[in-house]
C-alpha cells in the first residue's frame, strides 16, 4: 500500500481513481498521521453481486428436500 499526502491525494485524485482500477491502494495522511484508505471495490458492480447471489440462492432451494409448494401449503395453512 502506497502513501499520500492529503494535499497530494486531492490535487491527483483522478489518476489515484485509475491506478486504484488497476488495483492499487492508497493510504492518505494529513500531517504524517494516516487518515484514510483508498481501495478498491473488488472489481464486482453491484448488478454482478447481486446475479451471484441470486445464483447461489437457487442453487440452494433446488437442492432442499422441501419444495417450495410444500413451504406454501404450510403457510396458507397456517394463515387459517
Amino acid at each position: 500500500m502506497k502513501t499520500i499526502s492529503a494535499f497530494a491525494a486531492k490535487t491527483h485524485f483522478g489518476q489515484l481513481l485509475k491506478e486504484v482500477e488497476k488495483g492499487e491502494s492508497f493510504e492518505i495522511l494529513r500531517h504524517n498521521v494516516p487518515v484514510a484508505r483508498l481501495v478498491g471495490t473488488g472489481g464486482e458492480s453491484g448488478a454482478e453481486k447481486f446475479a451471484e447471489s441470486l445464483r447461489r440462492i437457487r442453487k440452494i432451494r433446488s437442492s432442499l428436500s422441501i419444495k417450495m409448494s410444500e413451504i406454501n401449503q404450510w403457510v396458507q395453512e397456517g394463515r387459517r
